[in-house]
């Protein structure tokens, strides 16, 4: 599950040191080899989505206690 925090870095640690796994996905196409050069475009709003976007766990056999840990686990980041 995809969610989006301007600290996401911070969260990502925190997540980890409680034991919580997370992943880093997406990088916009225009800053991957393929496609750098001199003419590489600047699209801010591309670059801000790659870099505060996390993937949570999610998937069918989660268990309702591991998503509520998760989500005060959030919470407690967010307000510590």
């Amino acid at each position: 599950f995809m969610i989006a925090h301007p600290e996401r870095d911070a969260l990502r640690e925190h997540l980890a040191s409680a034991g919580i796994p997370t992943a880093l996905y997406y990088t916009p196409c225009h800053v991957q080899p393929l496609y750098a050069g001199p003419a590489q475009p600047h699209l801010p709003v591309a670059e801000e989505w790659a870099g505060t976007t996390l993937a949570l766990p999610m998937y069918p056999e989660l268990p309702f206690a591991a998503v509520d840990r998760v989500c005060t686990e959030i919470r407690s980041f967010a307000d510590p």
